[in-house]
């Protein structure tokens, strides 16, 4: 074949060719909304994908070499055939989504062990959690923060479910963080921001009233095993101090997402395509900085709990250490001078209170706090050593032999007390 008809069937060929990798992009892209943009995912794709061109060219191959005078008649077929299940691919995929969320439940209790996760779930009017976590600049992340994927998850939800989604605020704008916010708000009207770390933003949301019960808060720490233990991990002690955690609730959130005027859709996903931009920006302190502007200072009403009047001086403290565990220090010194102020006698508070000033730069502070922990226990380890390495700092080598010296006493396997010590023989020779 020669001539003419020959550079037609190969422009044919290219032609389909192209045609297989829109098919290939429309598939990844459909796909994601049900399985997520994960590289499985991705992977899947380009094997049946890749699988199924290597498989129809040996077997269209060898019917084009028995029949040479049929290869447009066997090509025109083929093509044919791939436009009508191109076609029928919209409702294929529907059924895959209705079977893969029918057989979902019956996996995920197998994939999920979290227990502070189904202890917090039942937290709610309904014990329905739904968890996703997004990093925004990863490829494919726009898809699950779409307002088509929102309404999809919505329209999974029971009654009273929430829908969690972890955002890592690395190399997100603030005004990329706003529109994020505003889709998610726009399908989960009662909606929440909360932290779990620095860098680490979650937003909860929910067609029904998030209402928080503080005795089942408390029953969740005492009678579900293991949920105590992980929040300790993340420096929550207190049922109470769980709410320090929490950035915006339903009414600074609403304020959030009221001024935003566009929505992300998968018709136009920009966050995906904005969010390399500012891959080495630091974007969280960014974040942090406008949350701050709708943040109220005093935490949140909840059923059964008033922080007037419920709110002890060991509960204060705690609150202050959560506020401070996830990257909050104005606030976590707030409460923990408070807690000072309704326990005076209290060593160990005045210590922590110190720490947070010095770790604020306010060495003055974090000074005077630590002596008055001293002249109630002479023997509190941690004042002693961080009021002498503040007098090390200061150049003032007496008195930082005298609180070493002690400090020495009390722990003298202790790796910071040695650490001190070593500082100070090398400044005194």
């Amino acid at each position: 074949m020669k001539g003419p008809r020959r550079l037609f069937i190969l422009g044919l060929a290219a032609a389909s060719g192209a045609a297989s990798m829109m098919y290939q992009i429309v598939w990844m892209r459909r796909l994601a909304l049900v399985f997520g943009s994960t590289a499985l995912a991705t992977s899947a794709t380009l094997v049946a994908l890749l699988g199924g061109l290597a498989i129809g060219g040996w077997i269209w191959g060898r019917v084009a070499d028995r029949r040479p005078q049929s290869i447009l008649i066997v090509l025109a077929a083929v093509q044919i055939a791939t436009g009508f299940y191109g076609f029928a691919s919209l409702w294929i995929f529907r059924g895959v989504q209705a079977l893969y969320l029918a057989a979902y439940p019956l996996l995920s209790g197998q994939a999920l062990s979290g227990r502070a996760v189904a202890g917090h779930a039942s937290l709610f009017a309904g014990a329905q959690l739904l968890l996703n976590a997004l990093a925004m600049w990863a490829a494919g992340g726009g898809s699950v923060a779409t307002l088509e994927f929102y309404r999809t998850v919505g329209a999974r939800l029971k009654p009273g479910g929430v829908f969690a989604q972890r955002i890592d605020t690395h190399a997100l704008a603030p005004e990329d963080f706003d529109l994020l916010a505003a889709t998610f708000h726009a399908v989960f009207p009662h909606m929440q921001v909360w932290t779990s770390a620095p860098g680490n933003i979650i937003l909860l949301g929910s067609r029904d009233s998030l209402t928080w019960d503080y005795g089942r808060l408390a029953q969740q720490f005492t009678e579900t095993q293991g949920v105590a233990a992980d929040l300790e991990s993340a420096g929550i002690w207190h049922p109470f101090a769980l709410f320090g955690a929490q950035v915006l609730g339903e009414t600074e959130s609403d304020a959030l997402a009221r001024d935003i005027g566009e929505l992300h859709t998968d018709n136009r996903r920009v966050l995906e395509f904005r969010t390399p931009r500012f891959l080495y920006v630091e974007t969280t302190p960014m974040i942090v900085h406008a949350l701050d502007y709708y943040r109220r200072p005093d935490p949140p009403a909840i059923a059964g709990f008033d922080p007037e009047h419920d709110l002890d001086a060991d509960s204060t403290y705690l609150l202050g250490f959560a506020y401070a565990s996830v990257g909050w220090p104005e606030l976590a010194i707030t409460y923990m001078k408070r807690s000072t102020a309704m326990a005076p006698n209290r060593a160990v508070f005045l210590v922590g209170l110190g720490n947070q000033y010095r770790a604020a730069g306010r060495i003055q502070d974090a000074d005077a706090a630590f002596e008055r922990a001293l002249t109630l226990d002479l023997n509190n380890l941690e004042a002693l050593l961080s009021l002498g390495e503040i007098r090390f700092d200061e150049g003032q080598l007496e008195w930082t032999r005298v609180l070493a010296d002690r400090a020495l006493q009390l722990a003298p396997q202790d790796a910071r007390v040695h650490a001190l010590i070593g500082k100070l023989l090398n400044a005194e020779r």
